[in-house]
């Protein structure tokens, strides 16, 4: 953020949503924090779970980051940032005109979010993609969430850091409780899910690109099997910087 140029520029409107941490509700309030929030939240745009929080919001953490001893430039200097809104995961945070923006909670330490864009096509066709990182395969109901997340996808960016669980391969193993994933649980959500590609990211730092070219290879051996046995082909390959995708 700090070194986002667009956003000390005037003139610009930039909004800025980042999700809720509130730490609780005073007791015998509202039974959730949800509840609570559909109530007693502004809601800009009438749109559910987003809302302006005071304490530790998200305009508060981004002003931590611009301190002076953490970078020379304060907040008030962003003068092309007009709004903050903190969510609650599993809001609509966007909608307006043909395009919507809707989120849901990942599994990782301190959370993190997916989040899925849908153009509505001139048409009445859509076209649809899922940004979903980082987060860790796990069977507390995330993967089954996150499959019907991405249902219908034209696109999925996913975290594929580590090799699957039970790879044979002893380089870059799987590290349970880290909030991570591999190219083998991507590619199961994007079959159940009706993806049509899959592009693996958040690349483990200490592997190098002789490493990932042979990754994805594999990712792609994987998905010829699994086609066969689904009846249709998922597409997948691996985020590279310079790569372009249009749906």
């Amino acid at each position: 953020m700090p070194f986002f140029v667009p956003a000390y520029i005037p003139g610009n409107k930039i909004s800025i949503y980042g999700e809720a941490k509130i730490k609780g509700l005073h007791p015998g309030i509202k039974p959730s924090l949800e509840e609570a929030l559909r109530e007693h939240s502004d809601s800009p745009g009438n749109i559910s779970g987003i809302f302006s929080i005071e304490g530790d919001g998200l305009r508060q953490v981004l002003r931590r980051q611009q301190d002076f001893r953490n970078f020379p430039a304060p907040l008030e200097a962003l003068k092309g940032v007009s709004e903050y809104y903190d969510f609650v995961p599993g809001a609509r945070i966007y909608e307006k005109g043909n395009l919507t923006v809707d989120t849901i909670a990942l599994n990782h330490p301190g959370n993190s979010i997916a989040y899925k864009f849908t153009e509505r096509k001139a048409d009445g066709s859509y076209k649809i993609f899922v940004f979903a990182t980082d987060n860790e395969p796990d069977a507390n109901g995330y993967d089954e969430r996150l499959v019907g997340f991405c249902r219908g996808a034209n696109l999925l960016v996913a975290d594929g850091q580590y090799e699957p669980r039970d790879s044979e391969l002893k380089i870059n193993p799987f590290m349970p409780g880290w909030g991570h994933s591999d190219y083998k649980t991507n590619l199961n959500i994007a079959y159940l899910a009706g993806v049509e590609e899959l592009e693996n990211t958040h690349h483990e730092p200490k592997m190098g690109d002789d490493y990932y070219d042979s990754l994805d290879l594999r990712a792609k051996e994987l998905s010829e099997k699994m086609a066969q046995e689904h009846g249709r082909r998922v597409k997948v390959g691996i985020a590279k910087e310079g790569r372009w995708f249009e749906l």
